[in-house]
């Protein structure tokens, strides 16, 4: 699969949009269920090859290391 342009605002509405509860994203008061094969190649994320590590997680308002 080609890199893909990344869209980090997208990405960023996405895990707002995530409900967990009902494993969807909640857009426009529809819940759609995507697979991680389409939420990679919406976002332009590789889904396969290295696993990326991130140096710290942010949450609201804090991050920790």
């Amino acid at each position: 699969m080609p890199d893909l342009p990344q869209n980090i605002p997208l990405l960023h509405l996405l895990i707002r949009c995530y409900d967990r509860d009902k494993q969807a994203f909640l857009l426009d008061n529809f819940y759609l269920r995507l697979t991680v094969n389409e939420v990679a190649m919406i976002l332009g994320l590789p889904n396969r090859g290295r696993v990326l590590k991130f140096a710290r997680v942010v949450t609201v308002g804090s991050y920790t290391q």
